[in-house]
């Protein structure tokens, strides 16, 4: 797929709400009357959050990119997604959220490993329920890459929620319920259970944790992230950190790092 060379956003799909129509266009907006997703995904991505992970907000020099490249009901294509992540690389994109899950693609992959000084935030599963996500393989998290960061979801509690755990593929977990965030068509809603926040809620803090350290690689504020996770007893040998995102750690371990 050839995207324009501008740097303002770029509507990857068009106005349809599902496949199969294909009709790119300049406006990333989302369209009204298609579901809140995208919408919902960036207000948690940007908003000054505070749900037990730390109580701060997105770096005050970060810029959105606005690129639509899903339909509805998680419908994010192979063709679509790695010269999506291209194009926002080659922009100055540090962090990118993906909250869906992919087939294997040798493209996507190659995306990511072409651009060490991002890092690529996934999530293993959907939301029906608790499993080991291991055997499965989930794509991407499982990709073998130092700056592809896999993370799940918690309760307000510490425990183990609505998703997936993995001691292998998945990295961290982060409560996702009692926040707020945006919706399609202006105001705002309040969140759920959901992998598709756990997503943007880390790749906020990877955001901070870029515009402390510019020089820092998807890999070191992915190790900043884990090594600074909260060590809880329902996470212990379900991920790799077993713990919970804890922003305050994360921040000071990368100031002693930079």
């Amino acid at each position: 797929m050839t995207i324009p060379k501008g740097n303002h956003g770029y509507d990857m799909i068009g106005n349809d709400c599902a496949p199969p129509n294909e009709v790119p266009d300049l406006d990333p907006n989302h369209p009204p009357g298609c579901s809140d997703h995208g919408t919902e995904v960036a207000g948690i991505l940007g908003a000054a959050w505070d749900n037990g992970v730390g109580g701060t907000g997105v770096a005050p020099n970060a810029r959105f990119i606005a690129l639509r490249t899903c339909w509805d009901g998680d419908q994010c294509y192979g063709h679509i997604q790695p010269p999506a992540m291209q194009w926002a690389a080659d922009r100055g994109a540090r962090v990118i959220s993906m909250s869906w899950l992919a087939d294997k693609n040798p493209d996507l992959n190659s995306v990511m490993k072409k651009n060490p000084r991002v890092l690529f935030v996934t999530i293993p599963s959907g939301n029906g329920g608790t499993f080991n996500a291991d055997p499965t393989h989930p794509q991407p998290c499982s990709v073998d890459l130092p700056n592809v960061i896999c993370v799940s979801v918690s309760t307000p509690g510490d425990g183990i929620d609505c998703a997936a755990y993995g001691p292998k593929d998945v990295d961290v977990a982060v409560p996702t319920e009692n926040s707020i965030t945006t919706v399609n068509g202006g105001g705002f809603g309040g969140t759920g259970c959901a992998t598709s926040f756990a997503s943007p809620t880390v790749a906020g803090l990877a955001t901070i944790l870029f515009g402390m350290a510019p020089k820092a690689t998807g890999a070191q504020v992915k190790r900043a992230i884990i090594d600074g996770a909260r060590r809880v007893p329902a996470w212990h040998g379900k991920s790799v950190s077993g713990g919970i995102v804890d922003a305050a750690k994360s921040v000071h371990l990368i100031r002693q790092r930079f």
